[in-house]
């Protein structure tokens, strides 16, 4: 299918819903010109104390290997991904980067690793697609 959806953002948290919603980019979209991935990692709320540097630190890192892990299995497909690994709160952060980069579409699953924290303080997928200014296309 051709589209109109030249630049892709694809928000990971690395669960199967993360597999999904890239394989339907790579299988269904023709014609795009990037596909910006982007993991949000929520972290420590105010890194004053060692111990909280510490396991920013930690989260950074592991989702850097993620993200690395990630974009080695899909850029097989001869698909060129642009990987973005940042702090904050992932639908906010999410948002945000899919006005700065002007993307066209965001594409994402419709639950991730925190599935069960979506129920009492609504979802991220249900946030984005509330209030993101482009296109967001939900992977079931």
């Amino acid at each position: 299918m051709s589209t109109p959806f030249k630049h892709i953002l694809v928000p990971v948290d690395f669960s199967e819903m993360s597999d999904r919603a890239m394989s339907v980019v790579l299988e269904s979209f023709q014609g795009f010109e990037k596909i910006t991935v982007i993991a949000v990692y929520e972290g420590t709320q105010n890194s004053v104390l060692d111990y909280e540097n510490e396991v920013d630190h930690m989260l950074k890192k592991s989702a850097n290997i993620e993200m690395s892990r990630f974009q080695q299995k899909y850029e097989k497909d001869n698909a060129v991904i642009e990987t973005i690994v940042t702090k904050g709160n992932p639908a906010a952060e999410i948002i945000a980067m899919a006005k700065n980069l002007k993307v066209d579409v965001i594409v994402m699953g419709s639950q991730g690793r925190n599935s069960i924290a979506s129920v009492f303080f609504g979802g991220t997928t249900y946030q984005v697609s509330r209030k993101a200014s482009c296109s967001v296309l939900v992977i079931r």
